[in-house]
């Protein structure tokens, strides 16, 4: 229920700021911040690139719910709850020096995972 709230108050957020940022990209820490103040939760809760179409992070299930697309170091595009998007999904390793790596690749909306 927790994942499923958190999905929610992230589309909620994405789709009013895209109305402010349009095309652009949004800036990580003001979704993070607009999170915590109308979520009231704290902002360890999220974690703003689980919630991207083209990352995969540790510990995070492939059929998390993703509304967003990370476009460069601390921003991200809002494209929406179950775009048809297509491209592929990197895992950028917490060790530094590990090259990002290919894990899934979505076509249309429809991931294949390959962990």
């Amino acid at each position: 229920m927790k994942k499923e709230a958190i999905s929610i108050w992230c589309d909620r957020i994405g789709k009013r700021l895209a109305l402010v940022y349009g095309e652009a990209a949004i800036p990580i820490p003001e979704i993070e911040s607009r999170f915590v103040a109308e979520s009231g939760w704290k902002l360890k809760s999220i974690l703003v690139t689980d919630r991207c179409y083209n990352r995969h992070n540790d510990g995070i299930q492939p059929t998390t719910p993703r509304m967003f697309e990370y476009v460069g170091e601390g921003e991200v595009r809002y494209l929406g709850l179950e775009y048809a998007y297509t491209g592929p999904m990197l895992h950028k390793p917490k060790k530094k020096g590990e090259p990002e790596r290919t894990v899934g690749q979505w076509t249309n909306g429809v991931l294949a995972f390959r962990g």
